[in-house]
């Protein structure tokens, strides 16, 4: 999908394979073009319900270029130092903006 600079994107946020639901989890999103990037942390997402959180990007913050999202989630894990695993994901969103 191609759009023009200046447009506000709601994206859904979902993680598939938590061993529990986005609820339980920490996490935040990094979207980003080659001309910049912006961080969403959960506590400034709308939540949706306990597995869907939507981030509001405003496309003047990253320029021109296709979206990627890098999620990075901070899972409770006993087996891990401090307790915690962090996991990290990164794709893009099929949006290009122009």
């Amino acid at each position: 999908m191609d759009t023009d600079l200046g447009t506000t994107y709601k994206l859904n946020i979902h993680i598939e394979g938590l061993p529990s639901t986005m609820d339980d989890v920490e996490f935040h999103c990094r979207f980003w073009t080659y001309r910049g990037s912006v961080t969403i942390k959960k506590e400034k997402m709308v939540r949706i319900d306990e597995d869907n959180y939507m981030a509001v990007i405003d496309s003047s913050l990253i320029g021109r270029g296709t979206i990627k999202v890098q999620t990075t989630v901070l899972v409770p894990d006993l087996d891990c130092d401090g307790g915690i695993r962090t996991e990290i994901y990164t794709e893009e969103t099929g949006i290009r903006i122009k």
